[in-house]
C-alpha cells in the first residue's frame, strides 16, 4: 500500500537515509578563508625567531623545512595550522628569501601579499633584500624599509644639511620637521615611517654624541596611547643604533605628533 501511494504520488522519493554520523562527509563543510597567512622572521645576532600562522599541515611543514635549510638548529619558533587562513603566496620563494636573510637585527613579515622590513638594515642590504623581493614575489606589495630603496629614499632638507657635530638644540630643530606617523589609533609606526626613523638616527649619531632627547608622544589626548607611542618611537631608535640611555620618554597630551625636545 505504501509503494502504491509513493509511486502514484509523482514525487521524487527521498534519497536521504537518516542524521549524518559524527565524521561523516555530510557532517563536514570546508571553513571559509578569512584571513592572510602570515609569517615573521627576526634575525637576533644570527638566531633567528619565527612565528606565523598557514592553512595546512603540508604547508606548515613546508615552512619548517625551508628555515631549517636556511639557518639549521639557529631558528626557533612556532608555525600554527588555522583551516581559515589562505594559502600562502610567498611559500614558493621563501626558501631562497630565507637563505639571503642574513642581517643581524633585520626582521621581515610576510602577511597575505605584503612583505614588510624591520630592523636595523643598512641601505645597500635594503636594496639587495628589495631585489630579490621583487624577483621572487613579483606580484606583493613592499612596505617598511623596503619603501624607497629603489631610489635610495629622500632625507628631509633640515637632516641633510645639519652639520656634522651639531648641538642639541639645533639637532632637535632639524628632528621636529620630520613626522613619523602611527596606525590610528595604535602605537604601532606605520611601515611608511620606517626610513624616516633610520635617518632620524644617523641624524642623531652625527650630532655631539651625548645630547640627551625626550620624546613626547601625541596620542590624540589619549596619555596612555601618547607615551606608548613614545616608547615605541624609542624601540626602534635603539634598533637603529641608538643607545637607550640617550632618549627619555613622555606622553603628551595633546592632539599634535610626537616631539623631540632635550631631556631635562
Amino acid at each position: 500500500m505504501l509503494l502504491t501511494v509513493a509511486g502514484c504520488s509523482g514525487e521524487t522519493p527521498s534519497t536521504a537515509t537518516g542524521p549524518a554520523t559524527p565524521g561523516s562527509t555530510t557532517d563536514e563543510a570546508t571553513p571559509e578563508a578569512r584571513s592572510d597567512a602570515r609569517l615573521s622572521l627576526a634575525n637576533n645576532g644570527g638566531r633567528v625567531r619565527y612565528d606565523g600562522a598557514v592553512d595546512s599541515e603540508a604547508s606548515r611543514q613546508r615552512v619548517v623545512d625551508a628555515l631549517a635549510a636556511a639557518f639549521g638548529d639557529a631558528a626557533t619558533g612556532q608555525v600554527d595550522v588555522d583551516a581559515t587562513v589562505r594559502p600562502p603566496g610567498w611559500l614558493d620563494g621563501l626558501s631562497a628569501f630565507a637563505e639571503a636573510f642574513t642581517t643581524p637585527g633585520a626582521a621581515v613579515t610576510f602577511d597575505g601579499d605584503t612583505i614588510e622590513l624591520s630592523g636595523q638594515v643598512p641601505r645597500e642590504e635594503r636594496a639587495r633584500l628589495l631585489a630579490l623581493a621583487e624577483d621572487l614575489f613579483p606580484d606583493h606589495v613592499y612596505t617598511g624599509l623596503l619603501q624607497g630603496t629603489t631610489d635610495g629614499g629622500s632625507t628631509p632638507a633640515a637632516l641633510a644639511q645639519l652639520p656634522a657635530g651639531a648641538d642639541g638644540p639645533a639637532l632637535v630643530d632639524a628632528l621636529n620637521t620630520v613626522t613619523i606617523a602611527f596606525e590610528p589609533g595604535s602605537a604601532r609606526i606605520a611601515p611608511g615611517s620606517l626610513d624616516a626613523i633610520g635617518r632620524i638616527a644617523d641624524a642623531i649619531k652625527a650630532s655631539a654624541g651625548d645630547t640627551r632627547l625626550l620624546l613626547t608622544g601625541g596620542g590624540d589626548g589619549d596619555e596612555n596611547l601618547a607615551r606608548r607611542r613614545a616608547e615605541a618611537l624609542k624601540v626602534q631608535l635603539i634598533l637603529n643604533g641608538i643607545s637607550p640611555a640617550l632618549i627619555d620618554t613622555a606622553g603628551g597630551t595633546g592632539t599634535g605628533p610626537t616631539r623631540f625636545s632635550l631631556s631635562p
